[in-house]
């Protein structure tokens, strides 16, 4: 397969074990990456796409952001601040001033979608099946379109991640 992503496409990312924190990223039904958490608990994810290999990985506290670096490399290629919130969850400014977005959309039916100057450019739609995380769909090209699934994967995992560890605080308090 091409190393594109174009409009139209249909990208699944599935989860194959349940008891790993591994994900599959494909598209007809030819896996084009992977996300994998070598550690169980930790937030460092090491992903392919293609040809290319990152590491993203959530860090701070008060002021979360995530790291994103080419495999191997030292230095960050950039810094995205995480805020971790149902409507908001990341943006990303370039140097150029390019504005991106990954908000939700709906209330009953959410969808997460990235945006760029209020134009969707792909839309993930997540799964609640025991193997099926997500549905993506890209809408529009973009020179950015491969890291943003990347990245937008990877904080929708985070994202999910933060709600079930609240969840099992909130009901071993009630408990």
């Amino acid at each position: 397969m091409e190393a594109k992503l174009k409009p139209g496409m249909v990208i699944l990312i599935i989860k194959p074990k349940m008891t790993r924190s591994y994900y599959e990223i494909s598209c007809d039904e030819e896996i084009i990456g992977s996300i994998n958490f070598p550690k169980t608990f930790g937030t460092l994810a090491e992903i392919k796409l293609f040809d290319e290999a990152w590491s993203l990985k959530r860090m701070g506290f008060w002021k979360p952001y995530i790291t994103v670096r080419r495999m191997g490399d030292s230095l960050d290629y950039l810094q995205i601040p995480f805020s971790g919130k149902w409507q908001g969850l990341l943006t990303l400014t370039t140097h150029a001033g390019d504005h991106y977005e990954l908000n939700q959309t709906g209330f009953w039916n959410p969808k997460w979608v990235w945006m760029k100057q209020k134009t969707i450019l792909m839309e993930f739609d997540i799964k609640s099946g025991m193997k099926k995380y997500a549905e993506l769909i890209i809408r529009e090209q973009d020179e950015l379109i491969n890291m943003l699934l990347i990245i937008g994967t990877y904080g929708m995992i985070m994202q999910g991640w933060d709600e079930a560890a609240s969840s099992a605080a909130i009901t071993a308090t009630i408990s």
